[in-house]
């Protein structure tokens, strides 16, 4: 029987309790704090872009569609809304499609902390056109476990 339960909206697209705050993950790392998630960032856009040019304009478009979703209006009919991951439980995708390919950002919206968006994992979707359905989503679903783990290791995870 299909679950018939209506689909909880994520808070990146219910306005009545923004403002959000994003924060890109932090890990104990072996020198204190890492800058996991915001290195990442830029790590994905550097590997791409071929001039610095590209390289802010994508960071400005991450950054305009991040700051919607901060004011709770990341949804249609201008964009794609955040969509739940299908295999971690309590993570949302926000999904961009850049000449260089498909963009993703997994989150997540901590229960103790209802302000928050925690940025957990950016990356480039692995799709070249001889990879089959099942390659794609074994590497996507890789990419979401490791956000997971990383959720779990923040400050922001609660049982």
């Amino acid at each position: 029987m299909a679950n018939s339960a209506p689909r909880r909206p994520s808070r990146a697209e219910t306005p009545s309790g923004s403002p959000y705050r994003w924060l890109d993950v932090e890990l104990q790392g072996i020198s204190g704090l890492d800058r996991v998630a915001e290195n990442e960032f830029f790590e994905a856009l550097e590997g791409v872009c071929s001039t610095q040019g590209r390289f802010d304009q994508l960071v400005e478009e991450v950054d305009a569609r991040k700051g919607r979703a901060a004011a709770g209006l990341l949804a249609p009919p201008d964009e794609q809304p955040p969509t739940r991951t299908r295999t971690a439980n309590g993570l949302w995708e926000v999904r961009w499609r850049f000449a260089e390919g498909e963009f993703r950002l997994y989150y997540a919206e901590p229960a103790g902390f209802p302000e928050l968006l925690l940025a957990l994992k950016y990356h480039w979707k692995w799709c070249p056109p001889h990879a089959s359905s099942v390659e794609i989503t074994a590497r996507q679903d890789a990419e979401i476990a490791a956000a997971g783990r990383r959720f779990r290791r923040s400050a922001y995870f609660i049982e």
